[in-house]
Formats: C-alpha cells, sequence, structure tokens
C-alpha cells in the first residue's frame, strides 16, 4: 500500500515553540485516543496506521511530521477502489482538515491534559533505573549543558496552555508550508528504475589506489 509523510520545517531543540510541537504531536497522532486515528484511520479508515511526531535538533531546525500507511479506499461501493493517487490525496486532504480544525478551534482541555500525562509518563519511564538515569543526566548535560534538563522540560510542558499550543500550530502548521513524500508500490508490469547516487562517479582504471594501514 501507498505511504505518505507529510513536513513541516520545525524548530531547534528547546526552541521556542519546541515543547507546545511536542504536545500537538500527542494530541496529534500518539495513541488511540489522538484526533488522527480517531479520525482518519477509525472513523473515515483511510489510513492503516498513522503517527505525529516533533524532530527537533541541537545542531539546528527540525520538522514536524506525520507518517501515514494509506488503506484501500473506497467510499462508494458501486464505485471502484480509489487509485493510489486518488487515495493519497483524499487521505491528505482529511489530514490536513484535523490540522486546520486545531488552528481555528482550539484543543480541548482533556487533549491538553492527556498529552500531558503521556509526556509526563515518557520522562518518568526514562529514568526508571539508576542505569537509565545516570543516562540520562549525562546526555543532558553534554547535549543542553543541563544535568535537569528532562525535569525542567516535563515541568514546563505541564504549565503550557491551550492557547499556547494553538498559537505554535498557528505558527508552524501552515498549510503552505507543507510538503509531502510518497511511496507508491509499482504497477503490475512495472519495473524498479536503479536508484543513482548524485555526484557519484566511477574511480577511473589509471588512478593510483592507496592502501590505508588501520593497525
Amino acid at each position: 500500500r501507498p505511504r505518505i509523510r507529510l513536513i513541516w520545517p520545525g524548530t531547534q531543540l528547546a526552541a521556542s515553540g519546541d515543547f507546545e510541537l511536542d504536545v500537538l504531536a500527542e494530541i496529534l497522532g500518539k495513541g488511540e485516543a489522538s484526533r488522527l486515528v480517531q479520525v482518519v484511520r477509525d472513523q473515515e479508515r483511510a489510513v492503516n496506521r498513522i503517527d505525529a511526531y516533533n524532530a527537533s535538533f541541537t545542531w539546528g531546525p527540525g520538522m514536524f511530521g506525520i507518517d501515514a500507511d494509506i488503506a484501500d479506499i473506497q467510499p462508494d461501493p458501486t464505485k471502484p477502489l480509489f487509485s493510489a493517487e486518488q487515495a493519497i490525496e483524499f487521505s491528505k486532504e482529511i489530514i490536513l482538515d484535523q490540522i486546520h480544525r486545531i488552528r481555528t478551534e482550539g484543543i480541548t482541555a482533556e487533549e491538553l491534559a492527556r498529552a500531558k500525562r503521556q509526556i509526563l509518563a515518557d520522562v518518568v519511564a526514562g529514568g526508571q533505573t539508576v542505569h537509565a538515569l545516570a543516562g540520562q543526566l549525562s546526555s543532558d548535560l553534554a547535549g543542553m549543558g543541563d544535568p535537569d534538563y528532562t525535569a525542567h522540560y516535563a515541568q514546563k510542558v505541564q504549565k503550557m496552555t491551550a492557547e499556547q499550543v494553538v498559537a505554535v500550530a498557528k505558527q508552524f502548521l501552515d498549510p503552505n508550508r507543507v510538503s509531502m513524500i510518497t511511496l507508491v508500490p509499482l504497477e503490475p508490469g512495472q519495473q524498479q528504475t536503479p536508484i543513482e547516487r548524485l555526484f557519484d562517479e566511477p574511480i577511473s582504471s589509471g588512478e593510483p589506489i592507496q592502501t590505508i594501514n588501520l593497525d
């Protein structure tokens, strides 16, 4: 089945909007109670799997993404199944509609509370053993310069308001900024085109080959 990835430019780790994007990912596509799972997968039956995530990094801006495996879609039982292209466009529009609803109508108190609980549970689960806690502290210190970064992150998420989350959705999840990557199965009889890497040039037989001793 076809697969799609919708991508919006994100922000840097711990920069303005980063934590709110984590909460938006929980609300949109984490768990059975998330919007995309309930609407796009369960109600519309447009996808078999869907997930949202915020990928942010210390070295530069990341991305906000939504991945989905497209289902066989047949809105009218008297007509054939959608083609791969039709199913992709149908699913994309439903996904973007849910984001539009958040940007225009907001999120519920229940959605925000669920997202906060899940993020807090993930933080607690990540430090339940001495080994895990030591790894977390060293990673936070090396990556963020703060050994208590994860604890501070959880505290800031717990204080977050619905208005802050919606403001970040309006800022980052603009439909004019989204890109889509598609993976479509080959049609019957269609041949796979070999993938060529850019800038790869064969080594001339006349060029010397240098031997490197790693010992």
